[in-house]
């Protein structure tokens, strides 16, 4: 069951996609949208210099691969905590890959959508939404006061969409990274731009733990990760 048919009391099975209608006292205007046009997703402000770096990041644990030789490889280091005890390397690096895999058609499409909105990348971003991330710059997943990006304004605020009960999946793939690049044996290291990366983790923590952050948006703004 979509989000926004629960959101508007319905059981899934409707076939005709009624739609829903949201009336503004302030504007004395009512709006109409329906399910299958719209979706329910967080408004996350965030830089395109950091979408790219956190595209960067996932494209160097997908491509870097986990030590796979004699007792050097992740599932004989296991074994070995495990006094022997038989791994499934494969099902093991299923499980590492998993958050990646949701991860990264979401920021493809982000990085989309922010070229289109600004293909010449020249700072036609929110003047409001710049501000009100510049308000919000604070500590990162890193610890540091601010992304690099951020304290520069490199580059504009964008305003994207994340797909509800996903925002877990960008977590769980920055604790991957930083796993890997403690295991001795991992030839994978956290790349010198890791805090700009870090940065999106931070804003997508902020956006889905405000609740006026959900809103109603058209499902073409929304990556869609069926």
């Amino acid at each position: 069951m979509r989000v926004l048919d629960l959101m508007l009391g319905r059981d899934g099975d409707d076939a005709d996609g009624d739609p829903a209608r949201f009336t503004s006292d302030r504007y004395d205007v009512t709006y109409t949208v329906s399910a299958d046009s719209h979706e329910i997703a967080y408004a996350v402000p965030v830089r395109r210099a950091e979408l790219e770096a956190f595209a960067d990041l996932v494209d160097l644990e997908r491509e870097t691969p986990y030590a796979d030789d004699d007792e050097e490889s992740p599932a004989a280091s296991l074994e070995s905590v495990l006094e022997g005890e038989a791994i499934d390397a494969d099902a093991w690096i299923e499980r590492m890959q998993a958050p990646r895999q949701t991860v990264e058609p979401v920021l493809e499409r982000w990085l989309e959508l922010v070229d289109e909105a600004d293909p010449a990348g020249d700072g036609a971003g929110s003047s409001e939404a710049t501000e009100a991330a510049d308000s919000d710059a604070g500590d990162d997943a890193t610890g540091t006061d601010a992304s690099a990006s951020d304290r520069e304004g490199a580059s504009p605020v964008e305003i994207v969409y994340l797909p509800v009960e996903t925002e877990s999946a960008f977590a769980a793939f920055f604790q991957t990274c930083r796993k890997r690049a403690e295991q001795e044996h991992d030839p994978f290291e956290l790349p010198d731009d890791i805090e700009t990366a870090a940065s999106v983790l931070t804003k997508i923590r902020r956006a889905s733990d405000r609740p006026e952050n959900r809103v109603v948006v058209n499902r073409d703004y929304v990556p869609d990760l069926s």
